[in-house]
């Protein structure tokens, strides 16, 4: 046998392919210059301390036996191997056996011979090549140097694919984190602005306003000033609710904390969206798996949060022809002191493109929107040290999913980011 066969290796694992592919590939030529039937290549999981299945070939003799999926530390042949340190090689006197080297291994059954070799890089090991021979045969050194040498490389691979999935992983992270800190950087500009703009600006708008209504009601309704003056009104109460919004959204006030029936806490705040529900014609969807769901939570502050959820639900599944379905769901559960909600609608939905961004403040797709209630929601279920994420594509609705600690895992009553 020659070493030709590493040039082949070295060619498959340098091209641009997943794992798989290529693990599969390397066996398929292994199989080809070796006196072998079946050919399997493991990964180990430091974690779960365990040797899982990423490709096996068999020639046509060997057609119809499989590879076992996962091998747990210790066990089998892979965990001699891992406990020795170094290749093993094993024979069957009956090849119906799974008894070699005093360890039980399914694997070999129909096989009479086994040779394993670590995919070590130094003294890390990322995983295990388990070859298998119907027919009973030693192999010689000069087979197990070249296979050595095949599983330096399949261990250089397997370590590449870990580290570029880091390097993605840590890109990910850097961009959620520049994401987080730019967020950041708009509440510090709002906290100094909007202490300024509640005193500047908010006082002399309800001037405006009280002094719009008297002029109202002291015109007569014919008028042709009528409709200006609701004008200024409606614009006022625009204002106002903006920088209420903005003072809403930038203030650091410490969590009021106490225990919170979720299911009550949802019921109230649907009981206040009734009649908008009802004239949109909404069908309200409760699913309440577990009926005594506590949180240690500042109520008044979730209800702002899931009153944000709501109205844009509605105000999404109003714009939908009369003629399609419109559903709002609530659904609440439990799991590892954790509460589960998902508020989801069926209305026109977010593009993927813009999930992004729904959480800074002043991002709007409404023409008359502020671009500020679902940093608000964000804002208050974060300080309750919990986590709303967004699913949704265009047209097809959407979901939001909010974890947040039961009464058991509470946050600090300080908590304020």
């Amino acid at each position: 046998m020659g070493y030709e066969v590493l040039t082949d290796i070295i060619d498959i694992t340098d091209k641009a392919t997943s794992l798989k592919v290529k693990t599969g590939k390397v066996s398929k030529a292994i199989l080809r210059a070796f006196p072998y039937d079946s050919s399997a290549i493991y990964k180990w999981d430091g974690t779960k301390k365990s040797f899982d299945l990423l490709s096996i070939q068999n020639k046509r003799t060997a057609q119809g036996n499989t590879a076992i999926k996962k091998y747990f530390y210790k066990e089998g042949l892979p965990g001699v191997m891992k406990e020795r340190g170094h290749a093993v090689e094993a024979h069957t006197k009956r090849a119906d056996s799974i008894r070699v080297l005093n360890v039980a291994d399914k694997g070999v059954k129909g096989f009479r011979s086994a040779i394993l070799f670590p995919l070590k890089e130094g003294k890390t090991l990322y995983g295990a090549l388990y070859l298998r021979a119907k027919q009973r045969s030693k192999a010689s050194s000069t087979n197990k140097r070249i296979l050595n040498t095949i599983s330096r490389q399949l261990a250089a691979t397997i370590k590449a694919e870990l580290t570029l999935k880091k390097l993605k992983s840590s890109h990910t992270e850097h961009l959620r984190l520049k994401r987080g800190l730019k967020r950041a950087e708009k509440m510090i500009a709002l906290g100094e602005l909007s202490a300024t703009l509640a005193h500047e600006i908010k006082n002399p708008l309800v001037n405006i306003s009280g002094f719009a209504k008297r002029l109202k009601k002291r015109t007569e309704q014919t008028s042709a000033n009528h409709r200006y003056i609701d004008q200024i009104i409606n614009e006022v109460g625009s204002l106002e609710e903006l920088i209420c919004g903005i003072v809403s959204y930038s203030e650091d006030k410490a969590l009021k904390l106490k225990p919170v029936r979720l299911k009550e806490l949802l019921d109230n705040v649907l009981e206040i969206f009734y009649e908008p529900l009802r004239v949109a014609d909404i069908e309200v969807v409760r699913r309440y798996t577990n009926n005594d769901v506590t949180i240690y939570a500042d109520p008044e502050r979730l209800k702002i949060a899931f009153d944000n959820l709501i109205s844009n639900a509605i105000q999404s599944m109003d714009k939908l022809p009369k003629e399609e379905d419109r559903l709002l769901c609530i659904e609440t559960s439990s799991r590892a002191n954790r509460a589960l909600i998902n508020v989801s609608d069926t209305g026109c939905g977010i593009s993927p493109a813009l999930q992004q961004s729904i959480f800074d403040p002043f991002f709007t797709t409404k023409e008359l929107g502020t671009g500020l209630g679902l940093p608000i929601t964000h804002n208050i279920i974060k300080k309750h040290g919990g986590k709303i994420e967004v699913y949704s594509n265009t047209y097809e609705g959407v979901t939001f999913k909010i974890k947040l600690p039961c009464k058991s895992n509470k946050v600090e009553q300080t908590t304020s980011d």
